[in-house]
């Protein structure tokens, strides 16, 4: 659990809503669900955190962003 915990708290809620969400109904709802999560968080600041914390090699400071 507190693995997941770390990640930032966008990516951790928009996965459990696609895995949720997505499992309900076709595949192509799946893609659908999953391509506006990804629209959703691909601006935010986390993202930009935890792309940036890989190339310095530390540990991102997700800040819910």
């Amino acid at each position: 659990m507190t693995t997941i915990a770390r990640n930032a708290p966008l990516g951790v809620r928009a996965a459990k809503r696609v895995i949720h969400d997505g499992l309900q109904g076709a595949l192509a709802r799946g893609l659908d669900v999953e391509l506006t999560a990804y629209r959703t968080l691909v601006g935010t600041d986390d993202r930009r955190e935890g792309i940036r914390s890989l190339t310095e090699r530390r540990r991102a400071r997700f800040r819910g962003r």
